[in-house]
Formats: structure tokens, sequence, C-alpha cells
């Protein structure tokens, strides 16, 4: 049986980072607009992670790296990087590649 003990951490690494590496390495420049364009993004992916932890829409009751309390409710390091902050990062550069061509 195949168990990984930190999946965020084995998955989220070549599906969140390798694109970003690819777009960027392509084209630095956009760099820049991305990032802000992510910022904005991660602003509200992170109110609707508060939202579903207070209302009971999700919880976390697995095994992490260590957890962030952000207003009353803990989130998982690697929720917290990979998908709150990589997520709209990674979209909006796989949106730029997919755009460019």
């Amino acid at each position: 049986m195949f168990i990984v003990s930190h999946p965020y951490i084995v998955f989220g690494i070549p599906v969140f980072h390798l694109p970003l590496l690819v777009v960027f390495y392509a084209r630095p420049h956009v760099f820049n607009e991305i990032f802000r364009a992510s910022l904005f993004l991660s602003l509200f992916a992170l109110i609707y992670e508060i939202i579903g932890l207070h209302v009971g829409w999700w919880t976390f009751p697995g095994q992490y790296i260590a957890l962030v309390s952000v207003l009353g409710v803990d989130v998982p390091v690697e929720e917290f990087f990979l998908w709150l902050s990589m997520g709209s990062l990674s979209v909006l550069a796989w949106y730029e590649e997919i755009e460019a061509e």
C-alpha cells in the first residue's frame, strides 16, 4: 500500500511549483503582473477559508507540519502556502501560458 504522510507537500510541489518555474523562466516579465493579481485573489481565498472553517464546511483533522492561527481558526501551513497563495499564482501562470500562445 502506498501511504503518504504529507500529501500536500508530495503532490503540491509538482502541481504548483513546476508550472510556475516553466512560465516564469519562459516569460520573466510577467511575474510582477501575475504576482499582484495573485495577492488580490489570495485575499478572497483566505476569506473563503476562514468562513468555511468557522461554519464547519470542512475541517483539518489530519497530521500537518504546523498550524497557523488566523482569526480564530487553525489552518495548516501546507494549506496556507500551497492552496491560498500558490493556488492563485499557479492558475494565473497557466492562464498566461495558454493565452500567450
